[in-house]
């Protein structure tokens, strides 16, 4: 399944792809928070306030790296916790275009690298 999503994104037109990645991150989250498929999630709500928490976030995280095969800062659902920038995020990210997430994330690196590690202690299976 990994490589068919990606494969699918990859395979449309450039002009379709990010909205191919919303509709994958949008199913993915609609599962996560225990919503129908037919329901309708708000792209520009913080993902936390539909009810998404951390376990969950980094659930999430692990397995969009894996679909997508892409590295995905922890730190990037907590401080833009929307479908709408993480489909922007990653957009940016599989086909490296101007604005990656360098210019996106405003959080300084040293902030980003002690909140990762933090959270991955908390939650180290």
């Amino acid at each position: 399944m990994s490589s068919g999503v990606l494969d699918t994104i990859q395979n449309k037109p450039q002009s379709d792809r990010k909205e191919e990645i919303q509709r994958y991150l949008s199913s993915e989250f609609k599962k996560s928070l225990f919503m129908q498929e037919n329901e309708e999630i708000p792209l520009h709500t913080s993902v936390f306030d539909l009810g998404l928490n951390s376990l969950g976030a980094e659930a999430l995280k692990q397995t969009f790296e894996s679909t997508l095969n892409c590295q995905i800062d922890t730190v990037d659902f907590f401080n833009h916790p929307t479908i709408a920038h993480l489909t922007e995020r990653l957009y940016n990210e599989l086909f490296n275009t101007p604005g990656s997430s360098s210019q996106l994330n405003q959080v300084q690196d040293e902030t980003r690298e002690t909140v990762s590690a933090m959270l991955n202690s908390m939650y180290q299976y």
